[in-house]
């Protein structure tokens, strides 16, 4: 070959007598070999027959061949010999490596299910001539998951060129971008190679749409959670890059403008109302979350927000201030009145659970914790205490505690020593029957003996024929009712009368009243049922 280094071996063993040729032994068995005519090119070892270049060889420059003649002969005598013609043709090895019309090379593909699609054509050029110009196209390195093949075809301009072709489905999602080692071999006898690098880019399309991580969520938030805060976070995400990737969320249904989405791009929603467990204590939210894609994609995911109570609210009394009455000389232990809160936390719970406390100078009263009843501790005298204010406080037991107090007032009565007394120990009238609701027919009246104003105000109150008769409370005035009285069905009526004084521990006195049902002409004569008879 061309270009071969000085000393290098043609041809190991030009010819050598075998025992099947050459029998003799000793020195009629020894061979030494010459070759014709001489040469300043090639040089032949007389013993071993090894042929050796004395010079390098370029094919561009000589000729193609050079043509002996080597002579083995053995050391007897008589000489015996014998001949061979010997050619020797210089090959033309490549000594250019082919080179590359771009030294790197960049394509663009869209992601997408089609195979056996071409990607581009590479063209390398070979420096030599003949057979080392011809070349062969390979991909050594990049080629991941034997995504693509490379052919040597030629191309419709006649050349020769390595096409790339896509054996399977590109998707973004995996593989974002290729680097192709291209390599291009020469057919020589010592082949020599050129590369370029082939990068392929991937663009991504909306092939992917978003996912919420859940199908439903469910969150707890405290009540008292501030408004435009953030509440609770989801999330979507979507396989694809870019736009395509870039989802944005908004409430399709339940917000009641409770919940919303501060920022589009962000999961996060945040409170947009006044939170109230007493009032409400769940919400249920449709969301969407859509991509940014042609066309677009959207997901749809539930999220289920419980109101968590917490202890937002106070006990509660039913008004600011009290006042109350107790007579005095009754016995330790007498109920005053109750002063009760509430709390309007979840019931049943210690947020809404009340511990009622009374803070009284005179140490005279308790209270009940539960109850809010306050009962007097001794027996009460009211020219040593008429009056007092004592301070009652409810607390709950939440976290923190809240508290509200009110003032009570407390006024020692004089004793209810008398009860009432009726003017008249025998009323009686009379009231014709059919008489319509409107007709006021009595009064009755009773008196007081105590000077007392809560112990002297007396009130009245039926205790038989409610459903023939009214009293007025005040007055004491009796009237009929609707129903209307019927002397066929009773003429004479007994109506108990009760009149009670409005002490706290009240006396009371009863009375009945005759009512005569005076008889009208409201019947027709009737005959028997048999007149015959």
């Amino acid at each position: 070959s061309d270009l071969g280094a000085v000393g290098r071996t043609i041809i190991a063993r030009a010819l050598r007598w075998g025992p099947e040729l050459h029998a003799d032994s000793g020195e009629r068995g020894v061979v030494r070999y010459s070759m014709t005519p001489p040469s300043t090119d090639f040089a032949l070892d007389p013993v071993t027959g090894e042929v050796t270049t004395l010079t390098e060889f370029d094919a561009d420059m000589i000729r193609e061949s050079f043509s002996f003649v080597v002579t083995a002969a053995d050391m007897g005598t008589p000489v015996r010999n014998r001949s061979i013609a010997l050619t020797i043709a210089v090959a033309e090895v490549a000594d250019l490596d082919p080179t590359f019309a771009q030294a790197q090379y960049e394509q663009f593909l869209t992601e997408g299910d089609v195979v056996d699609r071409k990607v581009l054509d590479v063209v390398a050029a070979g420096q030599d001539q003949g057979i080392n110009a011809r070349l062969v196209y390979n991909i050594t390195a990049g080629n991941l998951f034997d995504t693509f093949s490379i052919n040597t075809v030629i191309d419709a301009n006649g050349q020769l060129v390595g096409r790339i072709i896509a054996r399977r489905p590109l998707d973004y999602e995996n593989t974002t971008s290729f680097d192709l080692t291209v390599q291009a071999t020469d057919t020589g006898i010592v082949p020599r190679t050129g590369s370029t690098v082939v990068r392929v880019s991937v663009i991504d399309v909306n092939d992917n749409a978003p996912r919420f991580e859940q199908r439903t969520y469910t969150f707890g938030v405290p009540e008292d959670q501030p408004r435009d805060s953030v509440a609770v976070t989801v999330l979507a995400t979507d396989a694809d890059a870019g736009l395509n990737g870039q989802v944005s969320y908004r409430i399709i249904n339940g917000s009641e403008s409770k919940f919303y989405f501060a920022q589009v791009r962000s999961g996060a929603l945040s409170v947009g109302g006044s939170l109230d467990f007493e009032l409400r204590r769940s919400y249920t939210l449709y969301i969407e979350c859509k991509d940014s894609g042609t066309p677009s994609f959207t997901d749809v995911a539930r999220v289920d927000i419980n109101i968590v109570d917490v202890n937002d609210n106070a006990p509660l009394f039913a008004r600011s201030n009290f006042s109350l009455s107790v007579p005095e000389n009754m016995p330790a232990g007498t109920l005053v009145g109750t002063v009760l809160a509430t709390d309007a936390d979840e019931p049943n719970t210690p947020r809404s659970t009340v511990t009622h406390t009374i803070f009284d100078t005179t140490d005279r009263f308790a209270i009940d914790t539960s109850t809010g009843r306050i009962t007097t501790l001794l027996v009460l005298d009211r020219t040593l205490l008429p009056t007092t204010t004592a301070i009652v406080t409810a607390r709950d037991n939440g976290t923190p505690r809240q508290t509200t107090s009110v003032p009570v007032t407390i006024d020692v009565t004089p004793e209810n020593l008398y009860p009432p007394v009726f003017r008249s120990n025998n009323y009686e009238a009379t009231v014709v029957e059919g008489a319509g609701a409107t007709v006021n027919f009595l009064q009755v009246q009773a008196d007081d003996a105590d000077t007392y104003e809560g112990n002297n105000r007396i009130s009245y109150t039926l205790l038989s024929h409610t459903d023939l008769f009214v009293i007025d409370p005040v007055s004491g005035n009796l009237s009929t009712t609707a129903a209307g009285l019927d002397h066929e069905m009773a003429s004479v009526l007994f109506v108990t009368v009760r009149a009670r004084d409005n002490a706290v521990s009240a006396k009371e006195a009863l009375t009945d009243v005759r009512v005569v049902v005076g008889d009208i002409n409201d019947n027709a004569p009737t005959f028997p049922q048999n007149p015959a008879s």
